[in-house]
This record gives C-alpha cells, sequence and structure tokens, in this order.
C-alpha cells in the first residue's frame, strides 16, 4: 500500500553512468603510450573527480531526502498535537458538565466558546452537548427544547434521500441537544446520532469503555455533500455515582485539518493522503498536494504511493498519514553538474604539463649540473606532499573531534524538572531549570506557577495543559513556554503525570522536560563550526593545487625553455662541428652553457618558493631581519625589525616557514595599503596562564604558565574594518587575511587582528610549552 524509494539510486546511476567513461579512456590512454607518471596524474585526478562529485551528489540527495522527511515530521506533528488538544479539551468540557447538576443552553455556550475559538480549533467545526433520551421521554425532552428557545425543535434522522425528517421510534435516542457556533450547524439540531450505524458503534463503545472515542470518516449533517469529517465522542457520568448523562461531542473537518498543518509549516512540493485503516479495502479519505503556497484537492480514487509513512492516533483508532514529493519538488539543482566539469578541466591541464616534463627527462638528466641537485628537488617535493597529506589529516582529525564532542554533550545532559500542588503552586525546582531559567529555588518555591513563570498570552494553553495533570491524567509531550528571570522565553518540551499520596490522592504534578532553546542554539552553533572547518579544507585543497600548478607552469615557462634551447646548440654543435671555425664552435657552446646557468637559476627560484632560501641561508631570526631589510631597500618605507631573542633560535621548520609567510603577507599588506609611517616587526616570549582555582578543600594549587613565542606586526595606517572583512563570504573577500588564518592553524598557532583609525596590529603565538 505504501512505497518508498531508495536513496542509494541515484548514487548508483551516477556511477553506472560515469565508470563507463573512465572503461573508455583506459585504452585510450595506453594506445598513445602515456608514461606511468603522466598515467597516475591522469587516473588520481579523474577518480578524484568522480570521487569527490559522488560525494557532493550523495550529500546534496541526504540533504533533499532531510528537507523532505523534516517536512512530513512537521505536518504529521501538527496535524497529532491538533487531534490531541481538542481531545484534551472536549474531555475537559465532559469533566466540566459532569459536575453541574443540570446545564442550560447559555450555559454551554459560554464554556463551549472558551474551547471553540482558541488559535488551534480551525478544524473544529462545533462543539455539542448529546443527552441520552429514553423513547418514554421523547414528548417531554422535545417540548422542554422548545420552551428553552430551540423553536421546531424535534428528533430527527436522514431518509435514504439524505433529507432531515422525523426520527423513527427507538428505545433511546441520542440527539444534539445544544450547539456551538449554532450558526451553519442548525441542520445538526436535534439530528439522532443513534440513527447512523458509524455514529451509534462510536457511542456504544465509549459507553463500554468509558472513554472517548472517534468516529470512522463520515459525512457531515451540516456540510451535506461535501468534504468528509469525524466526530469525537467523551461519556459524561453525574458526579459521584457513575450515571451516564450523555456525551459532549466535537465535530471536526478532516479537510480543514490537514490543510491547517501543511499551510502552518510552510510545506511545499509535497501530496498528502489520510487513510483510515478501519475500512476494507483500504481507500483514502484524504488526498492533497501544495504547491506554490496553495492547497489542492485530488481525487480520492488516484493510487496511494508515498515515502513517509506516520500514524495519527485517535481515540481508540489510528490513522495512516501518508506523504510523498510531487513531481520536480526536493530536485538537484543543474549548477552541481558544475563541479565535475571542474574538476576535470585541471586535471586534464596538468596531465598535458606532467606529460611534456616526462619527454624532457633525460635531456634535463645530461645538463644539470650533479646528481645531488635532481635528489634534493625531488626530496623538497617529497616533503611537501608530506606535510600538506599530514595538514589534511590534521583537518580531519578535528572535524572528529567537533562531532566526538556534540555527542558527548547530547550524552551528558540535564533535564529541567519542576513540580506543583494540587493549587498550582511551585514545590519542586530542580538545578537544571535553575540553570536556565535564573530563577533560583527560594525565588519560585511556594508561587503560583502559571503567574509566576508563564507570559500573558500562554495561559490558557498551560492552565488546560496543568488541569489534565492535576486531574489524574499524564500528558506525554506538551511544550511549554517559561519566562526567565531576564525575561526571556524558553521553549522546554515535557511530559508530565499525576502526583499521589500514599491512599492515591492526588496531591499534585511532576514535568520532566528538555530546553529545545539551548538546543536550537547549540545546532546552529555546530554547523557554524563544521562550515568554518569545511572551508578550511576546501581551501587547503585549493592551495594545494594551485602551488603545484604553479610550480608546473614555473617549471615550463623557466628552465623547460632554456634547456630547450641548450639542446638545439648541443646538436647543431655536434652536426656543425667539422664544417664550422673553432671561434663559431666556441660561441655556441658559450651560449649552450648560459641557457644551461640561467635553467638552473630558475630551478633555484622555484625551490625558493617552495622553502624561503633566507630560512637555510641564514636562520629563522636573521631571515626576518634581512627580509624587513629587504622590503625597506625595495619600497623605501621605515621597516624595523625588533627582537630579544637569540639569532640560535629554532622553533620546528614548519612553524618557522608559516611565521615568515605570514610577517611577509602583513608587511606587505602594510606597504600596499598604508603608502607611509613605520612598520615595526617584532618577535618576543611571552608568559601565559589561567588564573588559578580553589579545589574541593579550598586549596589554591600552584598554576603552571605557558611560554608563546608571539610575532607583532604593527602599522599606522587608517585601519580597516576586520570584522566585517573577515565574516564576508569566500568568493567576495581577499585571501591575505585568510591565508593567514589558515597558515596558523596548520601549526595550532593563534593569530588575532585589530584595526582601528590608529593602525592596525597583526599578532601570532604558538604554544612553546607543548
Amino acid at each position: 500500500m505504501y512505497s518508498g524509494r531508495l536513496g542509494f539510486m541515484v548514487s548508483a546511476e551516477f556511477w553506472q553512468n560515469h565508470l563507463f567513461y573512465l572503461c573508455e579512456i583506459i585504452p585510450i590512454m595506453k594506445r598513445i603510450s602515456i608514461t606511468s607518471a603522466t598515467s597516475a596524474v591522469l587516473t588520481i585526478g579523474l577518480l578524484a573527480t568522480f570521487i569527490s562529485t559522488f560525494l557532493v551528489f550523495k550529500l546534496d540527495e541526504e540533504r533533499r531526502d532531510n528537507e523532505f522527511e523534516k517536512a512530513a515530521s512537521l505536518i504529521s506533528d501538527d496535524i497529532q498535537t491538533t487531534i490531541n488538544l481538542h481531545v484534551a479539551s472536549i474531555q475537559q468540557s465532559a469533566a466540566t458538565v459532569g459536575i453541574m447538576p443540570s446545564i442550560s443552553l447559555s450555559q454551554f455556550s459560554s464554556f463551549a466558546k472558551s474551547v471553540k475559538y482558541y488559535p488551534w480549533s480551525e478544524a473544529m467545526r462545533a462543539i455539542s452537548w448529546i443527552p441520552i433520551v429514553p423513547d418514554e421521554s421523547r414528548y417531554q425532552f422535545e417540548n422542554s427544547a422548545k420552551a428553552e428557545g430551540l423553536e421546531n425543535f424535534q428528533i430527527t434522522e436522514r431518509n435514504d434521500d439524505g433529507q432531515l425528517i422525523r426520527s423513527e421510534q427507538r428505545a433511546q435516542y441520542y440527539p444534539v441537544f445544544y450547539i456551538e457556533p449554532l450558526e451553519g450547524n442548525e441542520p445538526a439540531v436535534g439530528f439522532d446520532l443513534g440513527s447512523n450505524q458509524h455514529r451509534l458503534d462510536a457511542l456504544s463503545m465509549s459507553t463500554a469503555t468509558q472513554a472517548s472515542v472517534a468516529t470512522s470518516p463520515i459525512e457531515l449533517v451540516q456540510r451535506q455533500g461535501s468534504s468528509l469529517g469525524f466526530l469525537i465522542f467523551s461519556p459524561v457520568y453525574v458526579q459521584n455515582t457513575g450515571v451516564l448523562r450523555g456525551f459532549i461531542s466535537g465535530v471536526f473537518d478532516i479537510d480543514a485539518l490537514v490543510q491547517n498543518a501543511v499551510i502552518n509549516n510552510q510545506s511545499t512540493g509535497i501530496e498528502i493522503a489520510l487513510i483510515d485503516e478501519s475500512h476494507d479495502p483500504l481507500i483514502p479519505i484524504f488526498i492533497g498536494a501544495i504547491k506554490d503556497g496553495t492547497f489542492q484537492e485530488l481525487d480520492s480514487g488516484e493510487s496511494v504511493s508515498h515515502e513517509s509513512v506516520s500514524d495519527i492516533v485517535l481515540p481508540n483508532r489510528v490513522w495512516k498519514l501518508a506523504i510523498d514529493k510531487k513531481d520536480g519538488a526536493f530536485e538537484r539543482s543543474i549548477w552541481l553538474w558544475a563541479f565535475p566539469v571542474v574538476g576535470i578541466i585541471p586535471t586534464l591541464a596538468i596531465t598535458l604539463s606532467v606529460f611534456s616534463i616526462e619527454r624532457r627527462k633525460n635531456t634535463l638528466a645530461l645538463l644539470l649540473e650533479s646528481k645531488a641537485e635532481t635528489e634534493k628537488i625531488d626530496r623538497i617535493m617529497a616533503e611537501d606532499q608530506a606535510r600538506h597529506t599530514a595538514e589534511y589529516s590534521k583537518a580531519n582529525a578535528e572535524l572528529a573531534a567537533i562531532t566526538d564532542d556534540w555527542g558527548r554533550l547530547i550524552e551528558t545532559a540535564n533535564a529541567p524538572i519542576f513540580g506543583v500542588d494540587i493549587n498550582e503552586n511551585i514545590n519542586v525546582w530542580n538545578r537544571k531549570i535553575s540553570d536556565i531559567t535564573g530563577f533560583d529555588v527560594d525565588d519560585v518555591i511556594g508561587k503560583h506557577f502559571i503567574e509566576t513563570m508563564i507570559s500573558e498570552r500562554h495561559k490558557q494553553m498551560v492552565l488546560e495543559m496543568m488541569g489534565t495533570a492535576l486531574g489524574g491524567e499524564g500528558k506525554d509531550v506538551f511544550e511549554v513556554p517559561v519566562k526567565t528571570k531576564d525575561g526571556r522565553i524558553l521553549l522546554i518540551v515535557m511530559n508530565s503525570s499525576s502526583r499521589r499520596d500514599s491512599e492515591g490522592n492526588i496531591t499534585g504534578a511532576i514535568g520532566v522536560g528538555n530546553d529545545v532553546t539551548l538546543s536550537l542554539k547549540t545546532e546552529r552553533e555546530r554547523n557554524k563550526l563544521l562550515d568554518e572547518k569545511t572551508e578550511l579544507v576546501r581551501r587547503l585543497l585549493q592551495s594545494q593545487e594551485e602551488e603545484r600548478g604553479s610550480i608546473s607552469f614555473d617549471l615550463h615557462d623557466g628552465p623547460a625553455q632554456y634547456l630547450a634551447g641548450a639542446s638545439m646548440f648541443l646538436e647543431s654543435h655536434i652536426e656543425l662541428k667539422e664544417k664550422i671555425s673553432e671561434d663559431e664552435s666556441e660561441k655556441m657552446i658559450v651560449t649552450a652553457r648560459g641557457y644551461v646557468k640561467s635553467a638552473l637559476q630558475d630551478v633555484q627560484r622555484i625551490m625558493a618558493g617552495l622553502r624561503p632560501s633566507a630560512l637555510d641561508d641564514l636562520g629563522f631570526i636573521p631571515g626576518l631581519r634581512e627580509s624587513s631589510r629587504e622590503v625597506a631597500r625595495r619600497t623605501g618605507r621605515d621597516v624595523r625589525f625588533t627582537t630579544s631573542l637569540e639569532d640560535s633560535l629554532e622553533i620546528g621548520t614548519n612553524s618557522e616557514i608559516v611565521l615568515y609567510r605570514i610577517a611577509q603577507e602583513a608587511v606587505n599588506n602594510s606597504v600596499k595599503h598604508t603608502h607611509s609611517g613605520t612598520i615595526i616587526v617584532n618577535l618576543a616570549t611571552v608568559e601565559e596562564g589561567a588564573p588559578p582555582k580553589p579545589n574541593a578543600s579550598g586549596i589554591v594549587p600552584v598554576n603552571k604558565s605557558d611560554i608563546f613565542l608571539q610575532l607583532t606586526i604593527r602599522d599606522y595606517g587608517r585601519g580597516f574594518d576586520y570584522e566585517r572583512l573577515i565574516n564576508e563570504p569566500s568568493q567576495q573577500r581577499g585571501m591575505g587575511l585568510v591565508g593567514m588564518r589558515e597558515r596558523s592553524a596548520l601549526i595550532g598557532a593563534w593569530i588575532g587582528c585589530v584595526s582601528n583609525n590608529r593602525g592596525t596590529t597583526v599578532t601570532v603565538k604558538i604554544n612553546l610549552t607543548s
């Protein structure tokens, strides 16, 4: 009856299509004799593109499924909550009528209006009083109704043509006596509910079980020929006697119930079917769809095939709510296909570059001055690859740690608990609810819960819920909007139950809940952290690709060209050395040597880009000093480097490179944007530590401070809005500050920036103690 779709079908289809293309590419690679390195680059690039594309499509599939499940859950919860509130109000009304010796039309109208016009009661068309009238009291009952102002009142039923006629004689009748609102419900007044089998079955069940009962879907008396509805009966007994007086009935419109839930939750692009499983065969009692904010009722004869099925529980009855996506809803964006295109183009470009380099490998080996230089280049590239791999693993570990922290936070959370006595005065108040509301135990004990903790517009709703618990009936899940000491409103989802003494008498109620306000806030913060870490990993991968591309282009446009020129001169010399003079031969050799020298200079320049040569030649602190002097000579600006540390200080290769690059970036930014004034670069050690706290015995422990290496770059320009710039979307901001922050994260350093109209200060700290 109900069907779903497997979430991995789209992903499987994606792999089928793309693995086909991969199988077509491999034979072509073999035919053109691509070298192993080029083949590896192409294969890895294509596999990385396919895998990343698969993950993106998989994540998008999960996102769309989650959006649909969330919409379906909200609709189901809204319908169930509305029904639960209606059942509670009808039961409360039955209890109210039961304690009254008699009830007049004006009295019923007064308390029925208080129930009918709640904001959540749009689906309830009417609430009515249905007394039990024996046949021998029929005429007396009809005359008393007319005397009370109900002119032309008589007990009626519908004939085969659907017309209201005077009811046939029965042993007893269940007429609709009072109904609120009367307008629009006039045909129902006097209608004998026992004349309809569905209604009579529900009345009999309610009498037998002494509990509330819902009818199966029926055609409403006052709305003949329109949508279906249902009734909920709650028995009314004479107080302290157990004698059944009659029933309080709620009349509900199924269309309004479902449509209100869908529109309230702003759902779109979905189809809904409501099925009463008591029918045989199963026939939907309601099918509808919403698109672009407009609700449309569909043909109830259509087939029902849905992805989400949940139970809607009525008294003594269960309906099935089936929800499906409409065609075109929750579909993936066509822009996702841009992802594999963007991945394949760089892969092909890098493959062509590597292929070109591989073909010239033998010539390069003959012209390099020594084998040691070649090994040094390979070693540097291997170290760089290992460093990037370690950085990527570290980013993955940080993401896993954040996920573990979130799981522990959920597992160790405490629940807020409060209790009230029979007069609704607070007599239980635990530490958790005190923490979240700001009210201490002394602030609330003995005070009225609703008057103290509930805002004015929510008092009536909470009063009904408290009345249910104090009346001896528990409440599984309901939301309580609680005021805090500073005036905020917290939404607490609670379960309530009655409290009884040793003799079984109700002495109060207890509520156990969960503060969903904090959960929502924590969820937003967690998502923000995950977004930042994801952005960091993305930028790390982008930086790797850009650095490799830059090295490839530098080798192609520099050393490769010089070596190609030297190769042509040497080949020409070999062919012509017997035909040219000694001077011409010497010129060709000198020219070829010049090309080789230029190629070596470019190789050294590329190596210096991977690791600053100043760090190898001078050391960390002298390298910073020389870098500051070089900027001063090049720009004419007053760039000063100050430190009291020894030149021999070593903090590790990765940390030295990161601090050196950040200093370069910050100084270049200051030169670019301030145009004048002194720029100060300072390197120092600072001692920091948290203030000690006394332990359980009152003893203050000795606090061990940490030693930090602090790099500070200070200028005296006009400054900028740092918070606005760093929080802009990644595609709208520059790479300077972001690059410094990412480099710092790679070595576990802290970086901060303070900028105003008196200048800008960038500070980086590394913990030397740890």
